[in-house]
């Protein structure tokens, strides 16, 4: 029975592809594929969904095992990868925010002196 984690590295080699290419085609970070593929996280809902689309099978196939269709054992001991768009979307804001205000600090040096 394979993990989730063991699946989307098979699928991924299956595919010809390194972590970092992986990483392009579902923007995460490199660092989550890893912990997916050494069963440290699982994907989220919508990164699964991703998942199964791009590698052309269903979800049952990706989560379940094909043996017998039952969940991994050990899914309450892998925690739910945290890197969602919400986070990643909420970082963005804070660095666009902070380099906003270092041109206004900028901007008003130049004037003023």
């Amino acid at each position: 029975m394979l993990a989730i984690g063991e699946k989307i590295k098979e699928l991924r080699l299956a595919s010809g592809w390194s972590q970092g290419d992986l990483t392009t085609r579902v923007l995460v970070s490199r660092q989550s594929v890893s912990k997916w593929e050494n069963n440290i996280t699982v994907p989220d809902i919508e990164k699964l969904v991703d998942l199964s689309e791009l590698f052309d099978v269903s979800l049952d196939e990706l989560i379940l095992s094909k043996t017998d269709n039952v969940l991994h054992e050990n899914e309450d001991a892998i925690a739910v990868d945290d890197e969602t768009p919400y986070r990643a979307l909420k970082r963005m804001l804070w660095i666009q925010t902070l380099l906003l205000l270092v041109m206004i600090i900028g901007i008003a040096w130049l004037f003023f002196t």
